[in-house]
């Protein structure tokens, strides 16, 4: 019986056949066990980087409406200085840059001096309103310089 089986050819089809079967199934297990380990660690990076995402987010948010704040705080700190300077600024060239010394062209505002009580309180809120769109308009040009500056330092930083 065993010379039947070493010396037949098929025996040894046979064997290899289930030797070929067994290595498969182990090799199969292998990689059964190394997807589960790469989607358990796709897992945890996934869900770092979405905490991570999420309190990044948060942060943002946060530090955004700080800056909001600190901006608003500095308007209100300028508003009455501005107020102040206007003055000295009617009494020169407020439209020339050279005399004060930067690139900001606000609008000469003009009060017109008329008799009475009703017609000074008219010219009063007209210069307040010219006074106003100069603030805006000087608001306005400092917000683009600042935008200008910043995309210098990105461009000097290389980004």
């Amino acid at each position: 019986m065993i010379e039947s089986t070493i010396y037949e050819l098929l025996f040894w089809v046979n064997v290899a056949t289930l030797g070929a079967l067994i290595s498969f199934f182990f090799y199969i297990m292998r990689l059964r066990g190394e997807r589960k380990q790469l989607i358990s660690s796709t897992a945890k990076v996934v869900t770092g980087y979405q905490n991570q995402l999420s309190t990044g987010h948060a942060n943002y948010h946060r530090l955004h409406e700080e800056y909001r704040k600190y901006l608003d705080e500095l308007d209100r700190e300028k508003e009455p200085k501005l107020a102040q300077k206007m003055p000295q600024l009617k009494s020169r060239n407020a439209g020339d840059p050279r005399e004060s010394g930067s690139e900001l062209k606000s609008a000469p505002v003009a009060v017109m001096a008329a008799p009475g009580d009703q017609t000074q309180a008219v010219n009063q809120s007209a210069g307040n309103d010219a006074i106003f769109r100069s603030l805006q308009q000087q608001i306005t040009v400092l917000t683009q310089q600042l935008e200008q500056e910043r995309q210098k330092n990105r461009k000097l930083r290389g980004e």
